[in-house]
């Protein structure tokens, strides 16, 4: 039987870069790890993590990555190098990060997750034999996490056919991973046609305008009134435009950044925790200590320790 031919890449030896599996079981977050397995003929991945809270960073690879959180909701603060988002599992379990782009996640509770890697020049070229770029047809759903029935109906379907070996599971296993690319073709296709962002939310530059403005406070938070003088906004028209766009309101959002700046201090071990706290605007190691726990269920100092 031979292969079809959108998969024929993968088997001949074609190398295209760095790829995210190895690279990831090889880096600091390889402890995480707790199965792992090839998928298919044509060189796509899957791994399965178990992870606690806190700042991770990925750097980028030549795969496309679908993340999939199972069991309780998860929250997290996500950026693929074209702005943060917000996540929560318990409202669109899956996610997809875009291949060569590093990844920052803060994550705010323990979680576990499966994630399926893809070499992206196969998806081109199976989406592409279909009259698909998949490039555009894919970019929407790199500006946040998204559902859909039928795809979740899949995940459990590929795991399955692990338990099918030699050329009977490939041909399986195959068959499920194009399915999933082709359904993710079509929940792309509907996000854009739908444009995604709800109608309401702020123009790109007022959103950088915003987002720069409370950076710019991290160490001393000004709250609502003066973000939207500062914007010239009513404090009620800007807190609904900015929760539209972002998909959480001014005040968590700085908040958010604020825990993923501490996560980036603590990993500096020159750096004590109360000129960690000083830095992201808290007057004491004690307050800070607390809501760094309530956020991410550890202390500053247990965070730092399993960061080295």
């Amino acid at each position: 039987m031979t292969t079809p031919p959108f998969l024929s890449s993968g088997q001949n030896g074609r190398t295209r870069g760095e790829r995210f599996a190895a690279s990831y079981q090889a880096g600091e977050h390889g402890r995480f790890v707790r199965d792992a397995a090839a998928i298919g003929s044509f060189g796509a991945n899957a791994l399965l993590i178990d992870q606690p809270a806190g700042h991770y960073e990925t750097g980028g690879s030549d795969d496309l990555v679908m993340c999939s959180l199972i069991g309780n909701p998860v929250a997290a603060a996500i950026d693929f190098g074209a702005g943060r988002f917000h996540f929560q599992s318990g409202e669109t379990p899956f996610f997809l990060s875009p291949p060569q782009s590093p990844s920052v996640f803060a994550v705010e509770n323990h979680h576990v997750a499966r994630l399926l890697a893809v070499p992206m020049h196969e998806v081109r070229e199976l989406l592409g034999r279909h009259g698909f770029r998949a490039d555009d047809e894919l970019e929407p759903l790199f500006a946040g996490g998204f559902e859909d029935p039928f795809l979740a109906s899949l995940m459990p379907q590929l795991g399955q056919t692990l338990a099918f070996e030699g050329r009977t599971g490939l041909l399986l296993q195959d068959s499920v991973l194009v399915t999933i690319i082709l359904a993710l073709q079509r929940v792309g296709g509907s996000a854009r046609t739908a444009r995604l962002r709800l109608v309401g939310g702020l123009s790109p530059a007022m959103m950088r305008k915003a987002t720069a403005f409370l950076m710019d406070g991290i160490a001393e938070p000004k709250g609502l009134k003066a973000l939207a003088e500062h914007c010239g906004m009513s404090e009620f028209h800007l807190h609904r435009a900015f929760t539209r766009s972002l998909g959480c309101s001014p005040h968590r959002w700085q908040f958010l950044r604020r825990m993923e700046m501490a996560c980036e201090l603590l990993r500096q071990p020159k750096l004590s925790v109360i000129e960690v706290a000083l830095a992201v605007g808290y007057e004491s190691a004690q307050g800070f200590s607390r809501v760094f726990r309530r956020h991410y269920g550890c202390t500053p100092m247990e965070y730092r320790s399993a960061m080295q």
